[in-house]
């Protein structure tokens, strides 16, 4: 009987029973990818650091979490007596006598593993101490400032030991972003390679093996580069095709999980679960190759072992079965349906752009466009807000409703197209399908004036302001063209930051078309709440955004609202220093940020969520209601995470690249 319950509690209990009295797991060593027939065995910490990660992953399976937890203890414990003065970590374990017959150097990808599963387990074993350690490493091992980082913790590396590797940087990366750091030259070196198609390791052994560390990279950016991403669940998906009757249950376990982290699990169908659990049950758990291991005999060896089978497939499953309970539970209880409908909008979209009579080229740039589209809330807000309006939205015809979805796709992904080639991030040549995906929508509404009179008037109030946002930004935001990426003396003045609604308020016309059928004109008090809602919204998540994007996007020549406040402050307390160069004051920015800054951000983005909860609640068509509710709550939330991880981040800055005189 198909049952993912009884695999992974299968998975867990082979888990225990590998794990020694250490807390440490055996390695196997074979000459082998598939067959470990003879293999010779090891001891490492690299394999226990990667189980110990994927237990914290399926940490919430409540049926099996006293197993998982006392495992996941054991192997805590394991690592931290792994660890060196400095809290770096070597892939031998102290108790491994090829410590001495086969020495390697400390490394970063040993130790980051380490360091991300640790933390994983007990956030609070990675306290002061740890981070000023981990800055001292990454600043000891940079090819450039702020990363790409070298793999070996050498001090003179030769070019044995000098490489710069994907996988590693993916590591360090994802375990900065588990406490709010994001080091733009290592994102930059990471998008790069993808966009590149250099997706290699000599550390691994296929192209799925790498792609599963990029998605952990990608899965905690908040600014994530699209066409990256993109190419990422391409590169996942070329692998699953081209391996289809190929694929080990190891193999088959990382690509499930790299598409979960990178928000595609609707690209994994259930069927393809059911054959993966199949297999399990048909084979068990056989080891396979994760990583290289040393060469023995001249020849090419591979490590793997049992238990790091079980602690993949089981991360898997358990992403899988919780992503499909919470999809479930919206279902269930949401009266969107969610998922269904987002595939029927794509599928329609996707349906008229086949009949269009465009290029085979710019067709499959805009099909490709519409597939990358995963954010429910684009294709389902008019739904959503049909059936807040209760008896009154039933007299609404579904088929405007589904017009008005189809608009805010369009519009949606026209917009991020402009934004994103605006910001210097995206390939220029998306530029037509944006400017079809705009014509489209305007033809939407345009055909729809006669049947709801003013629709086209409350269209191109949207449009104005959307591009009048945009310009005010182009002309007010950027550094001086004619410095080096010095300070502007005069800062852009967002006042009370309505240019942060007006950029994205194209996605309040579906709701404001609605109100409009039923009668409510533009100026009254129930399209003015439902107005404000939005706008403050909106607000509030551009702020989020900015705060995790001001440095990236300063380096980048561009002043978000956040970024403003930051040079605001650092000015007015350096105003010898007032039009120094990013790079120069970059690090005291960030201090700046961590330690004065955040206060006001958090609190500017708590008050336009509430502000936004009190148009809602002044509705008389809404109020009551939980309409954008889990939205809201998700970003006061949000806000107040990354204030209560404020610490971590100064202890961790104040010590990377102390201040120069």
């Amino acid at each position: 009987m198909f049952s993912i319950d009884s695999v992974i509690q299968d998975g867990l209990e082979c888990i225990a029973r590998e794990q020694q009295e250490t807390g440490g797991f055996s390695s196997l060593s074979s000459f082998n990818q598939v067959d470990f027939t003879g293999a010779v065995s090891y001891l490492t910490t690299f394999l226990t650091s990667i189980i110990l990660s994927c237990l914290n992953a399926a940490v919430g399976h409540q049926k099996q979490d006293v197993l998982i937890d006392a495992v996941r203890s054991r192997a805590a414990i394991f690592l931290l007596e792994e660890k060196n003065k400095d809290w770096s970590f070597n892939y031998w374990s102290r108790r491994s006598k090829e410590r001495e017959t086969m020495p390697y150097p400390n490394d970063l990808d040993d130790t980051f593993n380490a360091l991300a599963a640790i933390m994983g387990h007990s956030p609070k074993m990675i306290n002061g101490e740890v981070l000023a350690a981990v800055a001292a490493i990454l600043t000891s091992t940079e090819t450039q400032e702020g990363g790409p980082y070298r793999t070996w913790l050498v001090e003179s590396p030769s070019e044995t030991w000098a490489d710069v590797d994907l996988v590693v940087n993916s590591t360090i990366g994802y375990f900065l972003s588990c406490i709010d750091i994001h080091l733009p030259e290592i994102d930059l070196f990471i998008d790069r390679s993808i966009l590149d198609g250099n997706i290699r390791s000599p550390y691994y052994p296929t192209s799925a093996h790498i792609l599963y560390f990029i998605s952990r990279f990608h899965k905690n950016r908040v600014r994530k580069n699209h066409e990256a991403v993109r190419r990422t669940i391409e590169a996942i998906e070329a692998f699953r095709n081209f391996r289809t009757h190929g694929m080990t249950p190891l193999e088959n376990a990382m690509t499930i999980t790299s598409l979960i982290n990178l928000g595609a699990a609707g690209k994994i169908p259930n069927d393809e679960i059911k054959d993966f659990v199949d297999t399990i049950k048909n084979e068990g758990w056989k080891p396979y190759a994760f990583c290289m291991d040393p060469a023995r005999q001249h020849r090419i060896s591979y490590a793997g072992a049992s238990a790091l089978t079980a602690g993949l497939c089981v991360e898997a499953l358990a992403l899988w079965e919780n992503t499909t309970k919470e999809q479930n539970i919206i279902n269930r209880n949401g009266s969107t349906r969610a998922s269904a409908l987002h595939e029927k909008i794509i599928g329609r979209a996707k349906s008229d752009i086949k009949c269009t009579d465009i290029s085979s080229e710019l067709r499959a740039t805009i099909l490709r466009e519409i597939d990358a589209t995963t954010n429910t809330t684009i294709t389902t807000l008019a739904q959503e807000f049909r059936e807040v309006l209760g008896t009154r939205g039933r007299n609404i015809d579904p088929d405007d409703i589904n017009l008005l979805a189809l608009g805010n796709l369009y519009g949606w992904i026209a917009y991020d197209i402009y934004d994103n080639i605006l910001d210097g991030e995206e390939d220029p040549t998306l530029l037509p399908a944006a400017n079809f995906l705009l014509r489209t929508l305007t033809h939407i509404y345009e055909a729809n004036d006669k049947k709801i009179p003013g629709c086209m008037d409350l269209f191109g109030k949207a449009m104005n302001a959307i591009d009048s946002a945009n310009s005010w930004e182009q002309n007010h935001c950027k550094l001086p063209k004619s410095g080096k990426g010095q300070l502007p003396a005069q800062l852009p003045d967002f006042g009370k930051y309505r240019n942060l609604a007006d950029r994205s308020i194209g996605h309040a016309l579906g709701p404001l078309v609605e109100l409009l059928i039923l009668g409510c004109a533009p100026e009254s008090k129930e399209t003015e709440d439902t107005l404000s809602l939005f706008r403050h919204y909106l607000i509030a998540k551009q702020l989020h955004d900015d705060a995790h994007d001001w440095a990236d996007d300063l380096l980048r020549g561009h002043i978000n609202s956040v970024g403003a406040m930051v040079v605001k402050d650092f000015q007015n307390k350096n105003p010898d220093q007032a039009q120094a160069t990013v790079k120069e004051t970059l690090p005291v920015l960030r201090e700046i940020f961590w330690k004065e800054t955040i206060d006001a951000v958090v609190a500017l983005i708590c008050k336009h969520v509430s502000i936004a909860r009190n148009a809602r609640e002044n509705s008389g068509l809404i109020a009551g209601t939980f309409f954008m509710e889990e939205t809201l709550a998700s970003l006061e939330t949000s806000a107040k995470k990354t204030l209560s991880g404020r610490d971590d981040a100064i202890l961790f800055l104040s010590h990377y690249h102390p201040r120069r005189p």
